[in-house]
């Protein structure tokens, strides 16, 4: 973890959990958690695999 200041540190994981509550999980009412899960899963694979990513900060890499 970095000093108290430096804000980069998580900014990857804050960028795809926001990705994923917008695109995916909003609005959305699953009836299991096994649902959710594969919901969130699948999501997972396209996103690393198929979407379109404008940018990718050097940081994430």
């Amino acid at each position: 973890m970095s000093r108290k200041g430096n804000w980069w540190d998580n900014t990857c994981s804050e960028t795809l959990f926001g990705s994923l509550k917008v695109e995916r999980l909003h609005g959305q009412r699953f009836e299991t958690i096994r649902e959710a899960k594969d919901a969130t899963l699948n999501w997972l694979l396209w996103y690393n695999q198929t979407r379109m990513h404008s940018t990718t900060p050097a940081r994430c890499s």
